[in-house]
């Protein structure tokens, strides 16, 4: 298991452009991501083969920032997923999810202020296949300013929900925000081509975690 989390650790390294680093710290630190890789993988081999029983309309396994869930192809079954404000812990919006993950990461500094040249994110929700990757994306996503995540979230076509400091929620979708304008120091953007993750190297680190588990389904 350490050979697998260690190799994912430095291709989610590489695939954020070292924004997400798990070996920045005098020691190997992978606790960001682990649970969300904890989570896929036993539910990829333990949960989801479930679902060929008619009976079994849906699977879930998870935290309470992070989740995996799956539905039965044949029914209408989804799975309502409510996303929390970390401050007050009222619902800020919900999914109905049929197949997918779902990670959470906020800042523990509730009273935190953000820098005066930039509006910064409170938390971040994050939609995707696998809850690994999800993990990944938003642990760093939280660690950025604002308008750099923005420009991640738009570039790599992310889909989730996140909360500025001081402000109300923004939801995405592919990329896409519902209209909200949420990065008004526009020359404070980083270019494009410094921001990953790479898509390519995320799927990389999905198949990556295949090759090794054989019983994924």
């Amino acid at each position: 298991m350490f050979q697998i989390v260690y190799n994912q650790s430095a291709l989610a390294k590489i695939a954020t452009g070292g924004r997400y680093d798990a070996f920045a710290s005098d020691r190997f630190d992978p606790s960001d991501i682990l649970v969300g890789w904890a989570i896929e993988t036993e539910f990829m081999k333990h949960l989801k083969p479930l679902l060929v029983d008619p009976q079994i309309v849906g699977v879930y396994l998870g935290s309470e920032q992070k989740m995996q869930v799956a539905s039965n192809p044949d029914s209408n079954f989804s799975w309502n997923v409510e996303i929390f404000d970390p401050d007050n812990d009222q619902e800020m919006a919900h999914y109905q999810i049929k197949n997918g993950a779902v990670a959470t990461s906020a800042y523990n500094d509730v009273k935190m202020a953000p820098d005066s040249d930039f509006e910064a994110p409170r938390s971040i929700t994050l939609i995707s296949k696998g809850s690994t990757e999800a993990a990944i994306l938003a642990e760093t996503a939280i660690k950025m300013k604002l308008t750099d995540a923005v420009d991640m979230i738009e570039t790599s076509q992310l889909t989730g929900l996140v909360l500025p400091v001081g402000s109300q929620p923004a939801v995405f979708s592919k990329g896409r925000f519902n209209g909200r304008k949420l990065y008004p120091l526009k020359n404070n953007r980083t270019k494009l081509s410094q921001l990953l993750p790479n898509r390519v190297i995320m799927n990389l680190v999905r198949k990556f975690l295949t090759f090794f588990e054989p019983s994924f389904t």
